[in-house]
């Protein structure tokens, strides 16, 4: 039983050193699970997909040039402040140059997540949007095209996410649809979960 107690306690003092010896690395993996499966997930939750793919291919190049830009500076500020040497700048730049395209280009789904999270932090107007159905498969796929702007379009996808239902079968050809959505800080349309 003795034995069995000072195994148990081995055991544990392992698993203790091995916590504290790698506790930042356990705290950035646990930081980047929450940013990667909880939080970036809950924010696409409130826009429908062509308004992202719009912010993406839109908006968000301006955000990420400034947001470097503002990095840029800052880094060069605290540089001649504190009487940086040539190649110490050099270096600087360097560095920050690398932080800015690894936030803004290789982690762009968690930057993009977190322009949406600050574009519900406030709302500049309300919006509503009709559409009107006219192709329906299956009484479950079905696109419907917006009646005041021609080329905006839905699709079930975003019906089932917008009313978080799963079933379209009530929907006829020429059925209209209106949506109400939140114009954001940065002019994104978002909606509330149902």
């Amino acid at each position: 039983m003795e034995l069995i107690d000072q195994h148990k306690q081995t055991m544990k003092n392992k698993f203790l050193n091995f916590i504290l010896k790698y506790k930042y690395y356990l705290i950035f993996i646990i930081f980047f699970a929450f940013i990667s499966f909880i939080f970036n997930p809950k924010q696409k939750e409130h826009y429908l997909a062509k308004d992202i793919q719009t912010f993406k291919e839109g908006d968000y190049l301006t955000i990420a040039i400034i947001g470097s830009g503002i990095l840029m500076c800052l880094m060069l500020t605290i540089a001649f402040l504190k009487k940086f040497k040539i190649n110490q700048i050099l270096n600087s730049i360097v560095f920050i140059s690398f932080i800015c395209f690894s936030i803004f280009f290789l982690m762009e789904n968690t930057a993009v997540s977190f322009c949406l999270f600050i574009n519900r932090l406030s709302t500049k107007k309300e919006i509503f949007e009709t559409y009107e159905t006219f192709q329906i498969t299956d009484k479950k796929y079905f696109t419907a095209g917006n009646i005041r702007r021609p080329n905006n379009f839905i699709n079930e996808v975003d019906y089932y996410k917008y009313f978080g239902v799963k079933d379209a079968s009530k929907l006829k050809p020429g059925d209209t649809i209106t949506l109400h959505f939140k114009q954001g800080l940065l002019n994104i349309n978002y909606f509330n979960l149902k």
